[in-house]
């Protein structure tokens, strides 16, 4: 089985690709230049700054993940099995998430996931094994695949900002659903992750918005 991963030394010449047979994309792309390689660490780490993240502004999210990472530098399942909950409330993170990240720690300390394992998995068992897991739903899983494994055909449609950037760019209706969405982003596959990169940048660049970090 051949798994698909895009990289920093690739992923220009994939979106020209992706730009030679699609007008669209050709446009956004010389309006908007390349997108930057965004990423995010692979394994427990990454997917705890993801955590962070969900619906909240990025810079509110990274200003939490820099506190953390201050106090953790290794920011580990074992490191954080040994904080109390006050403890990881005490760097700005709500109750709640929190506990997803303790349950995230647990599962890992405790053998039930394997981070490293799911590097030789297909995205839909990647996507299995993580939505198993209280605290990680498709939209978190979906950008580990993208920006944790880089896989090179994910859509990640629960995120609002793709969303509305797809629509403010001219590849669907404002009136389209999430379904609709999904089928329209399929003609961009088997690059489909990084028709997100380049959305993504679009948003940012018509909406002025800066990015931490």
């Amino acid at each position: 089985m051949t798994i698909d991963t895009f990289s920093s030394q690739d992923y220009r010449a994939r979106l020209d690709e992706l730009a030679h047979g699609h007008a669209g994309i050709r446009r956004i792309l010389d309006e908007t230049g390349y997108p930057p390689f965004w990423e995010r660490p692979a394994g427990f780490e990454g997917l705890v700054r993801i955590i962070l993240e969900q619906q909240v502004s990025l810079s509110s999210a990274f200003s939490v993940y820099r506190k953390l990472k201050t106090a953790l530098p290794e920011l580990s399942p074992g490191a954080v099995g040994k904080l109390t909950d006050e403890g990881l409330r005490s760097f700005g993170i709500t109750r709640q998430k929190a506990r997803y990240i303790r349950i995230l720690s647990e599962e890992i300390r405790e053998g039930r996931l394997d981070l490293n394992a799911l590097e030789a998995l297909p995205d839909p068992e990647v996507k299995k094994q993580l939505t198993a897991i209280t605290g990680i739903g498709p939209w978190t899983a979906d950008i580990y695949l993208l920006m944790g494994l880089h896989r090179a055909d994910i859509f990640p449609v629960g995120d609002l900002a793709l969303r509305n950037a797809m629509k403010g760019a001219g590849f669907a209706r404002p009136d389209d659903d999430h379904p609709t969405l999904e089928k329209k982003a399929r003609v961009f596959s088997p690059h489909r992750s990084l028709f997100s990169f380049l959305l993504w940048h679009w948003y940012i660049r018509t909406h002025n918005i800066k990015l931490p970090g």
